[in-house]
């Protein structure tokens, strides 16, 4: 996404991996044809980068969206990371407009895209959101509490100010949903550090912000089908964590567990809460993995995992 000459028309971007996303690329191909005729002709392509998939099935699915007018599929021979997939994917885009979004969502509105369309002169990015749509599932109770909190708290800060509206969506900047006009941010990457699941969303978030680029939050939801077991969860949650330990700058001065560490590293409390975490990681797994996972508990395993990473970093350095 460097070129600033984008034809006027809207890129759909969808990065993929191990999940059959067949239904909703149709339904979004769907929408955009309507919104081309509704507009008197609005140019248009969906773009999806398979990231080295091992499950055959969800492959063959996948890769039978070529046939769909307006879709190019690309397959990487290796996996890239998210990262590298979604600057791919920007790569590639032929139109001024990009919706970035998971495979793995699910279209709620059948004025999703026209939403977007129609608002998009409000600001260079435009953050649209997502709602659970699943019910609660056995085993994958920690993920489905994490999202239902995590909306709840969408919705309070919906009720905020404009000046709040605005900063929330740099904080809380999602691929999951986001629109972005490229003649604003053609020159943005996502950072290539973040080869792990986690941060490369709200790391491109925040550099929006340092570099004075508009946006705002719409209520303009997908649908959240990947609803991890709890497992599945923990393990992305640990990978984040991980990507996290080696970021540096603004990502680690904001992203709430590392500005705790850094407050127990300053009062000399880090060490101990490493040293803790290690004799209490079963039982904090043992509870995060039952029937009724406590977010409360489930922060203390972040900041204790999290702690043990930095800890190791540091008696690297010493020994290096």
């Amino acid at each position: 996404m460097t070129d600033t000459t984008f034809k006027d028309g809207i890129s759909v971007l969808i990065p993929v991996y191990n999940y059959d996303c067949s239904a909703y690329v149709r339904g979004l191909s769907e929408q955009l044809r309507a919104l081309s005729a509704e507009e008197g002709g609005v140019e248009h392509e969906i773009l999806l980068f398979d990231d080295a998939s091992t499950d055959v099935v969800t492959l063959q699915a996948n890769r039978s969206l070529h046939r769909v007018p307006g879709v190019r599929v690309f397959e990487g021979e290796k996996n890239i990371g998210r990262a590298r997939a979604r600057n791919f994917l920007l790569d590639q885009a032929r139109h001024r407009f990009v919706l970035i979004t998971d495979a793995d969502a699910a279209l709620i509105s059948p004025r999703f895209l026209a939403t977007y369309w129609q608002r998009r002169a409000e600001a260079s990015v435009l953050v649209g959101g997502l709602t659970s749509a699943v019910p609660k599932q056995r085993g994958h109770e920690l993920r489905f509490r994490y999202e239902q909190h995590a909306e709840l708290q969408r919705r309070r800060r919906a009720a905020q100010s404009q000046k709040s509206e605005a900063d929330d969506a740099y904080h809380h900047f999602s691929t999951f949903n986001a629109w972005l006009d490229c003649r604003a941010v053609a020159s943005q990457r996502f950072d290539e550090r973040c080869e792990e699941y986690g941060y490369e969303d709200t790391l491109f978030g925040l550099t929006l912000r340092e570099q004075g680029i508009s946006a705002r939050i719409i209520n303009n939801p997908l649908g959240h089908l990947g609803i991890d077991s709890n497992e599945s969860f923990l393990a992305k949650t640990e990978a984040s964590l991980r990507t996290l330990s080696r970021l540096t700058g603004i990502m680690q001065d904001t992203a709430g567990t590392s500005r705790l560490w850094q407050s127990l590293r300053r009062v000399g409390l880090s060490g101990l809460v490493a040293h803790l975490f290690r004799l209490s990681q079963p039982l904090l797994r043992r509870q995060l993995l039952s029937r009724h996972p406590s977010l409360w508990v489930f922060q203390l395993y972040k900041l204790g995992y999290y702690a043990v990473l930095m800890k190791s970093q540091r008696q690297d350095k010493k020994q290096n």
